[in-house]
């Protein structure tokens, strides 16, 4: 399943959003980091705002929470709290809706609840634990991983200072998965492992798994994520949509589909499952379900990302629609890019390799995405991005990186295959071909469009 959705690794990695919004001079504790530690919830990473059964009750719980936030910060535009409350709960809405404009929207509120710190006079180097953990949990959601760590200094120091294992942990979890992003898998990994020593906590769990499966540590992955209890129809969802990516990453697609059954019964109507059964459907050849599923993905949801796919099937009897999908999807990705460039350039840098004629745009992004978060996939989509521009040697440069980390990915080891083999290494290409075909049988036929 392609590694650049927003569901896969930015949202696996489900922050506090709204459950931590609340943190600040709302518990009688003399110092932010106890107020958040006395929050019941803050320090859980699974979702459990927006709790109904199904994904449109949900939603519709989540927004009326979310407006009803936006109201009170509007009546009350120097109370931090207020406007946190606002951020937070206009974040998750993001994430279960996947609207972008309430990604812009969040970020705004947030902007205004610095703002509202700084009026009330905080002093220099008084504590901003609440207001700096939360704008790391939205800079990390955007792809700023950087600046979430960043971000994380002053809470890690409250932390330690108060002794407060709980905070620390949750401080040492969102430090990991953004220090994996930016490929020190090493330094990523004993974070998170540290925050699962200090809490053992379900987020915790989870973050922690989604780390380890893009190493090549399923078995452990698969096992934190079996063991971890879901507290609300969405968060079973989301767990078991976790070990669907597990199963797809590595061929077994009876297993993902068992999985993703699992998800769609949890939490009824969620975009998110419905998505990855319809890719499901279309790589299984099952063209009509999957055509249908995408007709009802692009009416719910007009993702840029749905338009390509439903292109790609419908391109054969429907050249004139394909055209006008794509011409959509392409229209949307460059507002994004304008608006929220960071959180897009993954996403965008798969539409332009595969339906942009034009290898130049592709490699600016590409770079972008790799100066971004110079992990496996980027400089996996970067070397797809130079072999489509004929940069061979670029090429074999950026996969020969990935190559002699410990990132391990069928997609990877295809695309080093391919561009080996256009460098004339006859023999590393013949290599990460095997590895390719042992990580996912099916890995080769997926990047048969790399070769066209």
């Amino acid at each position: 399943m392609r590694a650049a959705r927003a569901s896969a690794w930015a949202l696996g990695c489900l922050l506090v959003g709204a459950l931590g919004a609340a943190f600040v001079a709302r518990s009688p504790c003399s110092s932010p980091a106890r107020a958040l530690a006395a929050e019941p919830h803050a320090h859980g990473a699974m979702p459990s705002l927006g709790a109904g059964a199904t994904y449109e009750s949900a939603k519709a719980e989540l927004l009326a929470r979310t407006t009803n936030a936006e109201m009170l910060a509007k009546g009350s535009p120097e109370s931090f709290n207020r406007l946190a409350d606002a951020a937070g709960y206009r974040l998750d809405y993001a994430r279960l809706s996947g609207d972008y404009a309430s990604y812009s929207l969040a970020e705004a509120h947030l902007a205004a609840a610095f703002v509202a710190v700084d009026l009330r006079g905080v002093r220099s180097g008084e504590t901003k634990t609440g207001p700096f953990l939360l704008k790391a949990q939205l800079d990390y959601t955007l792809h700023r991983s950087k600046a979430a760590i960043a971000d994380l200094e002053g809470p890690e120091r409250d932390a330690r200072l108060a002794d407060d294992h709980g905070l620390l942990a949750d401080v040492l979890a969102l430090r990991g998965a953004a220090t994996f992003a930016l490929g020190d898998y090493e330094a990523g990994l004993a974070s998170l492992r540290e925050a699962v020593l200090l809490a053992p906590r379900a987020g915790h769990h989870e973050r922690l798994a989604i780390a380890l499966a893009k190493v090549g540590e399923d078995d452990e992955a698969l096992r934190l994520l079996s063991q971890t209890p879901g507290p609300t129809p969405r968060a079973r969802a989301w767990l078991a949509l976790q070990r669907a990516e597990i199963h797809h990453e590595r061929g077994r697609l009876t297993e993902a589909r068992r999985e993703l059954e699992t998800a769609r019964d949890a939490f009824p109507g969620d975009w998110h499952t419905d998505e990855h059964l319809a890719e499901l459907d279309a790589e299984e050849g099952k063209h009509d379900a999957a055509r249908r599923a995408y007709e009802s993905l692009v009416a719910r949801t007009e993702d840029p990302e749905f338009l390509d796919a439903l292109a790609a099937l419908v391109d054969a009897t429907a050249k004139d629609r394909a055209a006008d999908l794509r011409r959509r999807a392409h229209a949307i990705y460059m507002d994004r890019l304008t608006k929220l460039p960071e959180a897009t350039y993954g996403h965008a840098l798969e539409h332009a390799l595969r339906e942009v004629d034009d290898p130049a745009f592709a490699v600016t992004i590409a770079e972008k995405n790799r100066d971004l978060r110079p992990n496996g996939e980027a400089y996996t989509r970067l070397a797809q991005a130079y072999h489509r521009a004929g940069r061979t040697r670029d090429a074999a440069a950026a996969i020969r990186l990935v190559l002699a980390s410990r990132w391990t990915s069928g997609e990877s080891y295809a695309t080093a295959a391919v561009v080996l083999a256009a460098e004339g290494d006859t023999k590393g290409a013949h290599a990460a071909a095997a590895k390719a075909h042992a990580r996912d049988p099916h890995a080769r036929t997926r990047l048969a469009w790399l070769t066209r």
